[in-house]
């Protein structure tokens, strides 16, 4: 599965709250990020707000959906003070793919991309697979 992510109105929290506390932002969702993965998986900040992952060995739907529940739980959880308790949203977007389709990179981030920005029509932490758009099936 490669996954791509951003943080929701990031813009907002750099203007009401400070750079300071954007990149707190960044450093803390970036450390849940590695939490949630697994050893083998590979995390990575593509820049500004946006980072993505590839997980390797999780081509089923509903491994997938696992992984967002409990990713989504630990975003949850962070708390940075000088935000007053706003929290913390993303949206993802998800391709799945397996040895068998032979997919390249340019695919994965295609579908991806295009199913985070699905994603981002929903508030709140939310999470697209791209064989679930409409133009996918």
């Amino acid at each position: 599965m490669f996954c791509l992510l951003d943080c929701d109105k990031f813009k907002k929290i750099n203007d009401t709250y400070g750079h300071a506390v954007g990149d707190t932002v960044l450093i803390k969702l970036a450390a849940v990020l590695q939490r949630a993965c697994r050893e083998n998986d590979i995390v990575m900040r593509l820049g500004g707000d946006e980072f993505a992952m590839y997980l390797p060995g999780m081509p089923d739907k509903a491994q997938a959906e696992s992984f967002f529940k409990r990713l989504f739980t630990q975003i949850d959880k962070i708390s940075i003070p000088e935000m007053q308790g706003e929290k913390i949203n993303v949206s993802l977007g998800a391709s799945l793919c397996s040895d068998k389709d032979g997919a390249t990179f340019d695919t994965l981030y295609h579908e991806a991309d295009a199913a985070m920005y699905e994603s981002k029509k929903i508030v709140g932490n939310h999470a697209i697979i791209y064989s679930d758009l409409p133009q996918a099936r």
